[in-house]
């Protein structure tokens, strides 16, 4: 089988397409935005980089402390032009206050089960400490659980199953029906602090082996949101600037990767804010709102094309990128978190964006729709020449191409694929996606035909964070909450090559950046810098 002659060609229609997008720009060995100045994942001219990892992992450069990511300061990339660093972080600062109230989301951590029939109950909480439950060997009990709820729920306390599994389960050391119904009787009671808390045990015979627990779950946290902006120096990893603004917080923190043109550095922060700064001072050169709502967190990142800065906040928007003026807004086009990529054509350029149902072809001077398809959710598309690729969640549309035009693609293939927020990269006439999150998968398929090259499941979750090529290598992160790891693998459709992994505590659905042969990764706590060169 000999695939290189077509490969070639791909691969050089699809650098083109690159030159072309690019003219007039000059990012050199720069990341300068999301998914880099291609907005494809791809760098080209990259230096060799290693096969294998060393042991121990890559040569760490730096670190840079105190940069919140994860559930403290979002999962947004970092951007790298002119030998800076960027990176925004939705902050989120914890302050322990010294009430202590216990909430309903408090007392049903601790078991409680609100309207809950009395006679469930007392027979529920008999059951955990009946012999035949005490007896039990470990390998048995969530057999004997699902038979004993088989035979007392009805179809009217089908709702609780869940909440009285875990009763069951945790037996004995569940805590007692009596301490449950004493704290619930005081729900949403404010106490001045501890002392007064621990009195009201007394009071109230509370068991000892009790308090700590109560005392954890009536904890009173004050949490205030920022959008802070960081500028690191990309050589020594010293910060150099930071812009503070008020902000708000999440379950999930906003996640906008800065972009970084002509001078400025433009990032979609919380609440619908907006900034654009000056890239070497961090002076703030204009603040505007987006159409998502304060309860909306954003996560995708600004493009800024021929004078026009585009972003998908609520609707698609498009602002005077010098200014800050609002030039259009797009209320067809909804959505949060997808961030769109430019499509060339002729001496026009366009951008090509996920909504919340379609993917959309619009003007960026105009705001101006000329087409969409089926498509939709975070994920960017990735274009080489006229052919784009979207991987989206919704299983209907799962991984599709199409051949671009400037009034109704054609739909070439769809695949089975989908991941909630991961973005494919085109190599070499190859698509590769990384995602899948329960079912975790890494895929090659052939861009012209739809043809699956391979197909493997993973060994670690991944989704959202989006994959690299560099030096003919797949660079991404595996992993979830905490427990990751940095993969290198061939990008050949001959099979699936993983050439090594390294573990890195990365931030869970971050995309790595590659500038000059290091990579730039978010931790929960600071940004890191990796030389990946030979």
């Amino acid at each position: 089988m000999n695939r290189q002659p077509e490969m070639s060609f791909r691969h050089a229609v699809c650098n083109g397409f690159f030159v072309a997008a690019m003219a007039g720009l000059c990012f050199g060995a720069d990341w300068p935005e999301w998914r880099g100045p291609g907005r494809d994942g791809v760098v080209r001219d990259s230096p060799p980089l290693m096969d294998a990892f060393p042991d121990g992992g890559p040569r760490e450069v730096w670190r840079c402390k105190d940069i919140p990511g994860h559930d403290l300061g979002g999962y947004g990339s970092v951007s790298v032009a002119a030998g800076r660093v960027y990176v925004y972080a939705n902050t989120r600062v914890r302050t322990p206050q010294p009430e202590k109230v216990l909430t309903k989301a408090a007392l049903e951590a601790m078991g409680w089960i609100p309207d809950l029939p009395e006679a469930l109950w007392t027979a529920v909480d008999e059951a955990r400490v009946s012999p035949e439950r005490v007896g039990l060997a470990a390998d048995k009990v969530e057999p004997w659980v699902k038979d004993w709820l088989a035979g007392h729920l009805s179809a009217d306390t089908k709702t609780y199953e869940a909440k009285l599994t875990e009763r069951l389960k945790q037996g004995q050391s569940a805590m007692p029906l009596p301490v449950l119904r004493a704290l619930a009787a005081v729900r949403d009671k404010k106490f001045a602090g501890e002392p007064e808390l621990r009195d009201w045990f007394t009071a109230e015979a509370i068991p000892a082996n009790w308090h700590a627990t109560v005392i954890q779950k009536a904890a009173v946290v004050l949490e205030t949101g920022f959008d802070d902006i960081f500028c690191v120096d990309a050589e020594t990893g010293k910060l150099l600037w930071t812009q503070r603004y008020p902000g708000q917080t999440y379950p999930y923190q906003c996640s906008s990767t800065p972009c970084l043109a002509e001078g400025r550095c433009y990032v979609g922060g919380s609440a619908g804010s907006l900034y654009c700064l000056d890239a070497v001072t961090g002076a703030e050169v204009w603040k505007g709102k987006s159409k998502a709502g304060p309860k909306q967190q954003v996560g995708g990142s600004f493009v800024v094309q021929d004078g026009v800065a585009v972003l998908l906040g609520g609707s698609l928007m498009g602002f005077d990128a010098a200014s800050g003026r609002v030039l259009w807004t797009q209320d067809a086009v909804k959505g949060l978190h997808a961030s769109p990529a430019r499509w060339r054509r002729g001496d026009r350029t366009y951008l090509i964006c996920n909504g919340s149902m379609d993917a959309v072809c619009v003007d960026p001077q105009t705001g101006t729709v000329l087409w969409k398809v089926p498509g939709g959710g975070p994920s960017t598309p990735v274009l080489c020449g006229d052919v784009f690729v979207l991987y989206t969640p919704n299983a209907k549309t799962g991984l599709a191409a199409y051949r671009l035009s400037e009034t109704a693609p054609q739909q070439l293939w769809k695949l089975p694929y989908t991941d909630r927020g991961a973005s494919p990269v085109i190599h070499e006439g190859f698509v590769y996606i990384m995602g899948g999150w329960q079912k975790p998968h890494a895929v090659c398929v052939e861009l012209e035909s739809g043809k699956v090259a391979w197909e493997v499941k993973t060994p670690a979750e991944t989704e959202i964070s989006s994959p690299v090529v560099a030096d003919g290598k797949i660079w991404h992160v595996f992993g979830m909450s905490g427990h990751t790891s940095l993969y290198c693998l061939r990008a050949t459709p001959e099979k699936y090559t993983l050439l090594g992994t390294a573990p890195i505590p990365a931030v869970t659905a971050t995309s790595p950046a590659i500038a000059d042969g290091r990579i730039y990764l978010r931790l929960p706590d600071a940004v890191v810098c990796y030389d990946l060169r030979r």
